[in-house]
C-alpha cells in the first residue's frame, strides 16, 4: 500500500505489498523487495537497492550523494540486504568512485536513531549500531562482517576491517562468565537446600 500523498518515481521498482507511509519521497532507480515497510517523510534515492522485509522509519535519508568533496556526480550504489531495521533520522550515503562505487549493508542489521554510514562502507550480517554512532565520512572504507556491536561514540580509523574472531573472543568471554554464574547459582541452591 502506497499512501496517496508518498511520491514514487515512475522509474523506480516497488514490490506490490511493500508498505510507503505518508509524504515519503522515492526516486529513481530505486529498488524495494517484498514485504518492506517503509515510514513517513523518509527520503530514497537511487540508485538504491534494498531487499526483502526491511523496516525504514520516518525521516530516514537513505541512497543519497555521498558526504565527499571529490564526488562530482558519477554513478554509485547503495545495496541494502533483507530484514534490516533503520530507525529514525539514520543517514545512509552511496558510494564513491574512489572507494569501489558502492555502500553495501548485509542482512539482519539494527541501525537505532541518528546513525550515519558514511559512503563505501561495506556493513555484514547482524550488526547492532546504537543511537548516535557516526561511521565517519572521512573513512575510505569500514568492513564489518556478522555478529558485532558498537557503541555510542565508538569511533573508527581509516581502512578498518571488523571481523569475526574479535567478536568471538567477546562471546567467548561472555560465555564464560555466564557459565561461571550458572555453577555459583547452582552452588547457592544445593547449598541452601543442604541447610
Amino acid at each position: 500500500m502506497i499512501h496517496q500523498t508518498a511520491i514514487v518515481d515512475e522509474n523506480s521498482k516497488i514490490a506490490d505489498d511493500v508498505e510507503i507511509g505518508p509524504y515519503t519521497v522515492i526516486g529513481a532507480d530505486v529498488e524495494i523487495g517484498s514485504g518492506s515497510r517503509i515510514g513517513p517523510h523518509v527520503v530514497i534515492n537511487g540508485p538504491t537497492k534494498i531487499g526483502k522485509n526491511n523496516r525504514i522509519f520516518q525521516f530516514a535519508s537513505v541512497g543519497e550523494d555521498p558526504q565527499d568533496l571529490k564526488f562530482s556526480g558519477e554513478k554509485s550504489y547503495l545495496e541494502i540486504g533483507d530484514n534490516n531495521t533503520v530507525r529514525e533520522f539514520v543517514t545512509i550515503s552511496r558510494g564513491t568512485a574512489d572507494g569501489g562505487g558502492a555502500t553495501r549493508i548485509g542482512n539482519d542489521n539494527l541501525l537505532m536513531a541518528y546513525v550515519h554510514i558514511a559512503h563505501d562502507c561495506q556493513i555484514g550480517n547482524h550488526i547492532i549500531f546504537l543511537i548516535l554512532l557516526p561511521v565517519p565520512d572521512m573513512l575510505k572504507l569500514v568492513i564489518m562482517q556478522y555478529l558485532v556491536v558498537l557503541r555510542w561514540c565508538t569511533s573508527f580509523q581509516k581502512l578498518v576491517h571488523i571481523v569475526l574472531p574479535v567478536w568471538a573472543q567477546l562471546l567467548i568471554r561472555m560465555c564464560r562468565r555466564i557459565l561461571l554464574l550458572q555453577v555459583i547459582m547452582v552452588r547457592q541452591v544445593v547449598l541452601t537446600r543442604l541447610a
